[in-house]
């Protein structure tokens, strides 16, 4: 096959395809296919020669940014969800799927990914989350009292209302959770 098949192939793709230069100092860009550029508003001109991390959202949790790292330095496959930012500034949720590739004897050097929009998912999940939330919420509400009317001081059945439900809320997120007593 000739090199002029394959990057018709790929820029062909439906999913958006990315292709860095891992061991570069800021993970350059060095590809990214018509359906990348598209899903993130920037050109071709805009994505190549940049660092991928202009790209990262605020939005992505931190262990999913620190997977997506440790999987470059160490040249492993990776599979995350991380936030982009696009070009018009809104962050999109990205599934980001992909490793090193060895080319020319060059091991680890080159890292390929596949990208695909699942802000839908996201979205549905988080509603989800939310409903249940509101569901325990109410459901608590209507069979205890959490205010001390005399004292006007939130009870003990409050804080454990509280404290349940961020520990519930955390567990499915898996996120961290601090807790302070003083």
């Amino acid at each position: 096959m000739d090199t002029e098949f394959l990057l018709t192939a790929l820029a062909q793709c439906r999913d958006g395809i990315v292709i860095t230069d891992a061991i570069s100092p800021k993970n350059r860009i060095i590809y990214a296919n018509k359906a990348f550029q598209q899903m993130t508003g920037f050109s071709e001109s805009e994505l190549l020669d940049k660092g991928s991390r202009f790209l990262l959202g605020n939005k992505t949790r931190p262990t999913a940014a620190k997977a997506f790292r440790q999987a470059l330095g160490e040249g492993a496959r990776v599979q995350v969800t991380l936030s982009a930012v696009c070009k018009d500034g809104i962050q999109k949720w990205l599934e980001i799927s992909g490793g090193p590739f060895e080319y020319k004897g060059e091991k680890k050097r080159y890292f390929i990914g596949t990208c695909r929009d699942v802000g839908d998912r996201i979205e549905a999940v988080e509603a989800l989350m939310a409903s249940e939330i509101k569901f325990e919420k109410s459901e608590v509400e209507t069979t205890t009292s959490s205010f001390d009317t005399v004292t006007s001081l939130y009870n003990r059945t409050f804080f454990e209302e509280v404290a349940e439900r961020e520990w519930m809320a955390m567990e499915r997120e898996r996120r961290p959770l601090s807790l302070f007593l003083i």
